[in-house]
């Protein structure tokens, strides 16, 4: 565009009637309203508001300032989208300031960055108390949060999925045995997830890897007692074990009368221990009342290898039979039978000195105790 010009030149001496004069003033007055015309000057102050209609160019070179001293009071639109930046990969803003209410919070760079990197959002809004993950190169996206304790209540089988938050199930059993179903592997690289058994139910809690994958090497992990619990972590593969709580491990049974069997009799039944980690060492304390000469046999190990069981004959009747065995289990429930026919294992009260029995059950408990000395959990089961 070419700069406002004039129709007549004056020099020095130059004599120019109103007409000459007249046209020149009309000239500049045309030239700067019709907008054919650039001007140039070397400061311009513009006292009142100003407009500027058109395209309008701040400087010519990137030295050029620009320097605002007022407030915005405008929204500012962007002509075509997702086109232009502010700053440049070597030049960036302190920080951006968003707020409301006079409080702001400002956005703003490391001061120790070490290189120009691109941060890209994800295209969608995301899901509820999903987490913004970047995939190591600066794009980001909605994941499942592996480190947020989302806890849900079961009291039957349930099925762990790759789009819950789960991080805790606490399972109510009642007498039924129940499942939790771990999703694929592969989907669930770096996910914590921990599950605990809460009431006294005989119900186990059976935690049951997708296929062929497995927990620590095994295919399932039970949870047997109360307040059992474990917390596994997958590697893309398989899960593994990072803390395994035995809870207090507390049973109590009842029969309802005394107990008499041929040796070995099968008390297993009520006096068994489940849930025990391979590798801990344990104690397993007996103590019964027989009527007669009686025996017991406890195995702590798998029943085809003969050094994995411990005995007690007592020879004769009315006298308390007490002892017990420090082991390292290979994961075997332990197992106590009572035996000789003819003979009862009486129940009677603890408190009560041992006394003549006769007529049928008085009052002292047959118990056995099973100690976890690795992590001093107790387990008691009685045996009347």
């Amino acid at each position: 565009m070419a700069y406002t010009s004039v129709t007549y030149t004056f020099t020095n001496a130059t004599v120019a009637d109103a007409t000459q004069v007249n046209q020149n003033f009309t000239d500049l007055i045309n030239g700067l309203s019709d907008g054919t015309k650039d001007i140039s000057c070397n400061a311009f102050t513009a006292a009142g508001a100003a407009t500027l209609n058109g395209n309008v160019t701040l400087g010519n070179a990137s030295g050029d300032d620009i320097t605002f001293t007022g407030s915005l009071a405008a929204t500012i639109p962007i002509k075509t989208t997702n086109t232009y930046d502010i700053g440049a990969a070597t030049k960036g803003l302190a920080g951006i300031y968003l707020g409301a209410n006079s409080q702001t919070v400002r956005l703003i760079g490391s001061a120790s960055m070490s290189a120009t990197w691109t941060l890209t959002l994800p295209t969608t809004a995301g899901t509820d108390r999903f987490l913004l993950m970047s995939n190591g190169s600066g794009v980001s996206s909605w994941e499942e949060p592996n480190s947020i304790d989302d806890v849900r209540s079961e009291v039957a089988t349930y099925a762990v999925t790759t789009t819950d938050a789960c991080g805790v199930v606490l399972m109510t059993t009642s007498n039924t045995g129940r499942t939790v179903t771990l999703p694929a592997a592969s989907t669930c690289t770096d996910r914590r997830i921990t599950i605990k058994k809460i009431d006294s139910g005989t119900g186990t809690v059976t935690i049951d890897p997708n296929a062929s994958e497995t927990i620590d090497g095994a295919t399932t992990f039970i949870l047997y007692h109360q307040y059992q619990a474990v917390t596994l972590v997958c590697d893309g593969s398989n899960w593994h074990k990072i803390a395994d709580f035995n809870g207090s491990k507390f049973q109590l049974k009842t029969l309802s009368s005394d107990f008499t069997g041929t040796s070995p009799a099968t008390a297993a039944t009520d006096l068994t221990f489940n849930g025990l980690v391979s590798g801990n060492t344990y104690r397993i304390t007996f103590m019964g009342y027989p009527s007669g000469a009686a025996h017991v046999w406890i195995q702590y190990g798998v029943a085809s290898d003969p050094t994995k069981y411990t005995y007690y004959r007592c020879s004769t009747a009315n006298q308390t039979v007490n002892f017990s065995k420090v082991f390292v289990s290979d994961g075997t429930a332990v197992k106590i039978y009572l035996g000789s026919s003819g003979t009862s294992w009486i129940m009677q009260d603890y408190n009560d000195k041992p006394s003549a029995l006769s007529g049928g059950p008085a009052t002292k408990t047959t118990f056995a105790i099973l100690e976890d000395l690795s992590d001093f959990a107790v387990e008691t089961s009685a045996f009347t």
